[in-house]
């Protein structure tokens, strides 16, 4: 982007995220907690030392100077480990290799604008925010019902300096080259598929399959403690 079209480009848009920015509806929030905790489970399987931020805010510096503190639905920072935080300062610890927002009423205007004509300005949008302030390298943003954005999704990536549309693959994939993983819409959810193309279960589906294995488990031993009784004597 050239300086004088910095110059030209107003910041007053991009703005803190507020509560009301963050508080969405029932399927807006499942849409999130899906994704996060499918994150965080194959980082913990793999072991590998992402730190998947559920609306975690981001710290960085518009080019006017003045602080920006958005908080992306899911960021993931490859090497900040697991431990919790209140925040992450991208200026000292670097950005997040790929920044998630699902797409609500009130914002999916401002998470989808690279830039947008508001009150006769051209003001920076979130797409602007993440990928030019931030240099988040990999965004996406997915609408759950479909309401907004056609296909589901909308994204981008950046090739250096260059921001360029991220397009699916031929089956409606979005393909992380920062993270080797998977992305695909799945309903009013996005799938994760690790490196091998394997899906990640969700949560609940997780959840399923322990319970469903410790009732196999609970039935196999009143099973055998029924073989091992003492016959009773007649």
């Amino acid at each position: 982007m050239s300086a004088q079209r910095e110059q030209v480009l107003d910041y007053s848009w991009l703005h803190d995220d507020t509560e009301e920015d963050l508080v969405g509806a029932d399927w807006h929030q499942h849409a999130i907690r899906a994704l996060s905790t499918s994150l965080q489970a194959l980082a913990d399987e793999r072991r590998w030392p992402w730190h998947v931020g559920d609306q975690l805010t981001l710290v960085g510096e518009k080019p006017n100077g003045k602080e920006w503190r958005p908080a992306p639905d899911v960021s993931i920072h490859p090497q900040l480990g697991p431990e919790q935080r209140q925040e992450v300062d991208v200026r000292v610890e670097g950005p997040p290799a790929l920044v998630l927002e699902v797409a609500s009423a009130s914002t999916w205007t401002y998470d989808v604008s690279l830039e947008s004509t508001r009150r006769g300005k051209r003001q920076a949008g979130k797409a602007f925010g993440y990928l030019v302030v931030l240099r988040v390298p990999e965004y996406l943003v997915c609408d759950p019902r479909g309401e907004f954005l056609a296909g589901q999704v909308r994204a981008w990536r950046c090739v250096g300096d260059v921001i360029q549309p991220w397009l699916p693959d031929a089956n409606g994939s979005y393909h992380s080259q920062s993270l080797d993983i998977t992305l695909r819409p799945d309903g009013t959810l996005l799938r994760v598929f690790d490196p091998e193309g394997n899906p990640v279960p969700y949560w609940f589906e997780a959840a399923r399959t322990a319970r469903a294995q410790a009732q196999e488990i609970a039935e196999l031993r009143a099973a055998l403690e029924r073989l091992h009784r003492p016959e009773p004597r007649l």
